[in-house]
């Protein structure tokens, strides 16, 4: 339908985004990596910052991990729930 569904706002800038498996969950990253509930527009979960912007983002098939890369040269990887 093209409809907006929500809009998801960072303070801190969003340069990586993905969707968990099933469409529910966003996971964003700027500086932090926050979990989104993608159709409310609600942050589910806030992760520590790093110390430059988040370049990619990639999450496990079975949607329990994801990992994050930072351009000061850092992956971090994280269980979701």
């Amino acid at each position: 339908s093209r409809k907006g569904l929500a809009q998801l706002t960072q303070g801190d800038g969003v340069t990586a985004l993905a969707f968990l498996p099933g469409g529910l969950l966003a996971v964003a990253g700027g500086r932090t990596i926050r979990i989104w509930d993608a159709a409310g527009g609600r942050e589910v979960k806030k992760f520590p910052a790093f110390r430059a912007f988040v370049d990619a983002l990639a999450v496990s098939p079975d949607d329990s991990l994801f990992a994050a890369g930072s351009r000061d040269g850092s992956v971090r990887v994280w269980e979701v729930g």
